[in-house]
């Protein structure tokens, strides 16, 4: 059932099957990019680092999908980015972040170290992954730097918050499509799988707060630049194994403090059934 007030007339935009051509176009995008790779690599091995190249390339596959929907006119993509970042103060902001990250990393040390318990296994593969690597030549790692810190956050918050809560919202209402969307960006980050829901939660509050889909763009940029900050910096001190972690099971004691703060924001911005969608109040305070 439908969250929002039936007689307000609703974006048009949003009130179409526009997850059903967004889902239409990645499926067939997704098999056009696999079938050119197969044939281009053929029976070579893939190494770790190509196959995480690729994923991170196929990411950019929704990017081409908003620009061609701008094109066409089917979306005004200045709509997403007109709404005012000063509803939130600078210094506000900082401390939110901040808050953000701590959440996050404590929750995934903190389930890092319960899956530990029953299967190390998974663990010390999780560990082992290296986004950024002393041992690859300066060229990929800058590449991949620029994939997961700045591009992938563009196309996730396009997707995530500028396509898929809207749409939601106008199908079910806020609270379902923040949960909904939440979750399923959750479940793209399996090994993150909860502080990546709540971290969804929060960017979807961002973009309804400020009607500006660059407030958590900018968010998630700092987000991934600084895992990855961490994660270059603990591979070259030799903290990425399981003895280390036990060293930092004490960062999970932050959640004490973080968890209850992140749950009285979360409280104070959730979002009346009735709110207009932010691509729908840009279009009334656009001139």
């Amino acid at each position: 059932m439908d969250g929002t007030n039936p007689n307000r007339p609703r974006e048009i935009t949003f009130r179409h099957a526009i997850l059903r051509k967004f889902t239409t176009w990645m499926l067939g995008l997704t098999g056009v990019f696999i079938g050119i790779t197969w044939l281009a690599i053929g029976d070579a091995d893939v190494t770790e680092i190509a196959g995480g190249l690729i994923l991170q390339i196929l990411a950019l596959v929704p990017i081409g999908w908003f620009i061609w929907q701008h094109l066409e006119g089917q979306i005004d993509l200045k709509r997403f980015f007109r709404g005012s970042h000063s509803s939130i103060p600078l210094l506000h902001l900082i401390l939110l972040v901040i808050l953000i990250l701590l959440v996050s990393y404590g929750l995934d040390i903190l389930m890092l170290d319960l899956v530990n318990t029953w299967n190390t296994a998974f663990v010390e593969d999780v560990l082992e992954v290296e986004i950024l690597s002393a041992d690859q030549s300066a060229g990929i790692n800058i590449l991949t730097f620029i994939l997961a810190v700045v591009m992938a956050p563009l196309m996730e918050e396009l997707v995530f918050r500028g396509l898929i809560l809207q749409r939601l919202m106008v199908k079910y209402g806020p609270t379902s499509a923040i949960w909904a969307s939440s979750l399923l960006f959750g479940l793209l980050h399996f090994d993150a799988l909860f502080s990546a829901s709540l971290f969804g939660v929060v960017m979807c509050l961002f973009f309804l707060k400020t009607k500006n889909l660059w407030v958590p763009i900018f968010v998630h940029w700092t987000n991934n630049a600084t895992v990855l900050g961490l994660d270059f910096w603990m591979q070259s001190k030799q903290l990425k194994t399981l003895d280390a972690l036990d060293q930092y099971s004490w960062f999970a004691l932050i959640l004490i403090v973080a968890i209850p703060a992140s749950i009285y924001l979360i409280r104070k911005w959730w979002p009346a059934n009735d709110c207009l969608l932010p691509y729908e109040i840009s279009n009334i305070e656009a001139p």
